[in-house]
């Protein structure tokens, strides 16, 4: 789930739901798209199994590529046991 600001004079929504898989659950990073991540300001949180969220900073959007990363505080996560996606 992400926000983003807009100008007054835009007619489109400024929120939205992505997808996104975690690669690295000690680090605390997502792989995303590229689109997700944007050049400007956003709010985003990740929702996993029963319903926890967290906060998420932007921290990588690849200039030529369709992919971006997002990390997390895996420590935040009470409930939840995280699994990854491993990248090699």
């Amino acid at each position: 789930e992400m926000s983003y600001p807009r100008p007054f004079s835009y007619n489109y929504k400024n929120n939205g739901i992505a997808s996104g898989f975690v690669v690295d659950k000690k680090n605390g990073l997502i792989l995303t798209n590229k689109h997700v991540v944007t050049d400007g300001p956003i709010r985003a949180k990740a929702k996993f199994l029963r319903n926890e969220e967290v906060d998420l900073v932007p921290i990588f959007r690849d200039p030529t590529h369709d992919y971006a990363f997002f990390k997390f505080d895996p420590s935040k996560l009470t409930h939840t046991t995280l699994t990854e996606i491993k990248i090699n």
